[in-house]
């Protein structure tokens, strides 16, 4: 898919998202998860946040992106490729659409820089809240940033993101 299409569905996406109420993460009840494959740091190290957010309680569900020539690590998550969304921008697996369809209580990005294809799922999401790094360009897609002003290592974004949420309140 072209950038310039991507990018023009993106904004389209962004300007029909109806959010949904926000929880506080006590009451909230499912979290999606979405990230790139990028090594085995931040393979291991989103399955410690997966493992901390299910001891809370909560249904967690990933979706990661698979960039071409990467290796899938352990097989563990679903994933898309930039072969599953067409050129006009409509998703092609079932398994992402299913995904972009449920209205999460959180969904979090856990990569510090999300390139296009995250950025399309998080446009698209009906998800309550969106959460993820703090970048002047990025504010539309996320309900809930941190501020990181070097990229972190995987782990300790994660760490700054599960505090952040933790910290919510419903006002």
């Amino acid at each position: 898919m072209t950038t310039a299409f991507l990018r023009y569905r993106i904004k389209q996406l962004r300007k029909s998202r109806k959010p949904l109420p926000s929880k506080s993460y006590s009451d909230a009840q499912s979290v999606g998860i979405v990230f790139t494959v990028k090594g085995m740091e931040r393979h291991n190290a989103v399955k410690q946040f997966i493992s901390e957010l299910k001891e809370d309680g909560k249904k967690v569900e990933v979706m990661t992106f698979l960039p071409e020539s990467t290796e899938n690590h352990e097989f563990l998550f679903d994933y898309f490729t930039k072969k599953d969304i067409s050129i006009t921008g409509r998703v092609k697996s079932q398994e992402l659409k299913d995904f972009m369809d449920k209205p999460f209580d959180f969904l979090i990005c856990v990569d510090p820089d999300p390139n296009e294809y995250l950025l399309f799922l998080l446009a698209g999401s009906p998800a309550a809240c969106r959460v993820g790094r703090y970048t002047e360009n990025q504010q539309p897609y996320f309900e809930l940033m941190t501020a990181a002003e070097e990229t972190p290592s995987a782990a300790d974004f994660m760490r700054q993101l599960i505090n952040l949420i933790k910290n919510l309140k419903n006002q």
